[in-house]
């Protein structure tokens, strides 16, 4: 969907059936800024696009390469110097199913 895409005017009631939230989150919403609205007489209405953008998942995480890593590990080695121990400890909380009772 396109953030250019004309606005599709729906009530507060409408676009909060669509969310299954409460009218006053929709409303909230667009007091925030978060959704265009605009008044009608004495009704509100808000883009129901907004809101179909606002579903729409973000860019999904990137996965680090060993380059990546290999520079997290150098700047956690320099900025928090750890004994053997801790390491390890830190290790298993990180990556609890690795350690020495998971080792074969």
């Amino acid at each position: 969907m396109s953030s250019t895409q004309e606005p599709r005017w729906g009530t507060v009631n409408q676009a909060a059936a669509e969310w299954g939230e409460p009218p006053s989150t929709v409303r909230r919403w667009a007091a925030q800024g978060d959704i265009p609205a605009r008044r009608i007489g004495r009704k509100y209405q808000v883009d129901l696009n907004a809101l179909d953008r606002m579903r729409e998942p973000k860019r999904p995480a990137r996965y680090l390469t060993e380059q990546d890593k290999r520079l997290a590990r150098e700047v956690a080695d320099a900025l928090l110097p750890l004994a053997d121990w801790q390491r390890e400890k830190l290790s298993l909380l990180l990556h609890p199913g690795r350690g020495r009772r998971g080792a074969a």
